[in-house]
Order: C-alpha cells, then sequence, then structure tokens
C-alpha cells in the first residue's frame, strides 16, 4: 500500500535483522518496514517516519509452568531467551539481567526464539503481542501462555514502530509520511 501511495515500484528484500541498520545507512536498502520500534538508541542511528502502530509486549511461557513473570524479579534463576539487536534484548539486558534472569541471545531472528522455546532449552521470552498470537496459534505454540502485565518501558521497547530510513533522509521520510 505504501509503494502505491509512493508511486514506486519497491522491491521486498528479506533482511537479517541484525544486519537491518547497518544495512540501511550502508545504502544497501532504503527504508526498513518491519516493525521497528523507535527507542532512543535507534534514534542515534537512523531517522524515523511518524509511528503507524504500537502493540504491548508480553512474556510467553509454558502453559503448564510454575515461572512468574511479574514482577521482573522473579525471574530471578531463570532463563529468558530474546532475539538479536531486538528492543527484547535491550530491555532483558538492561532489566532482567540485574535482577538474577539468565538472558539467551539468539542469532537467526524469532524463528530461533521460539525453537529454544518450544524445545524446553528456554523458560520465557518476550515479544509483541501480535507475534506472540501468530506463535501461540501453531501447532508447536499450543503448549503456550502469555504472562503477565504488557512491558510498557518506553526507553527499551519504545514509543512504537516506525518506518526506518538512512539517519538524516528528511525528504524520505516525509514522502513516507504521506503515504502512511
Amino acid at each position: 500500500a505504501v509503494c502505491r501511495q509512493l508511486k514506486a515500484d519497491c522491491k521486498v528484500v528479506k533482511q537479517d535483522w541484525e544486519k537491518a541498520i547497518p544495512d540501511l545507512n550502508a545504502g544497501k536498502i532504503d527504508a526498513l518496514i518491519s516493525s521497528m520500534a523507535i527507542t532512543e538508541e535507534r534514534l542515534r542511528k537512523v531517522s524515523f517516519t511518524r509511528p503507524y502502530y504500537n502493540t504491548p509486549v508480553r512474556f510467553v511461557i509454558h502453559r503448564n509452568a510454575t515461572l512468574q513473570v511479574d514482577p521482573p524479579a522473579r525471574l530471578a534463576g531463570h532463563s529468558v531467551v530474546v532475539e538479536a539487536e531486538s528492543i527484547y534484548q535491550a530491555y532483558a539486558q538492561a532489566v532482567l539481567a540485574p535482577l538474577g534472569a539468565k538472558v539467551v541471545v539468539v542469532h537467526g531472528g524469532m524463528e530461533a526464539v521460539w525453537s529454544l522455546l518450544a524445545s524446553g532449552k528456554a523458560e520465557s521470552t518476550l515479544n509483541d503481542v501480535v507475534a506472540n498470537a501468530d506463535f501461540l496459534k501453531s501447532p508447536r505454540g499450543a503448549a503456550f501462555i502469555e504472562s503477565g502485565p504488557a512491558i510498557t518501558d518506553t526507553r527499551h521497547m519504545g514509543v512504537g514502530a516506525a518506518i526506518a530510513v538512512a539517519k538524516g533522509n528528511k525528504a524520505l521520510v516525509e514522502r513516507l509520511d504521506a503515504a502512511l
């Protein structure tokens, strides 16, 4: 829809999350439309359009687990698996690790996170509720539930998802904002 509004011939490129910002700033891609949260750290690296949505973030645990995620101090000694270079990694390392949680950072996207959780090699993860819903509806996600209240830490979780472009590309930000 954005490409149609821009009257642009867009090419969708599958991008490793960990390489997304470096590739954007290197000019390998023009824009990231992948639910990237606007955080202070990312604002130092890229420019953003206005947010196009904001979804809550919640933990996912096994349905039969006795694990409690609220308050977060209850995660002391328990594993939380998160995707590398994500807002979830930033939150887990800044907030949960100092409380004693065992933060496991995985590469390979959310698929790697879900695999570790489903295999029982991790006790919990956190993600936005839209992604959680897709996993929870899947056959391997049927044994899991969301747990605890929504995490509203804007310092790590951001203030909504937006399209990211190379730092300082105001012209593209304005065009994309108009198309949203």
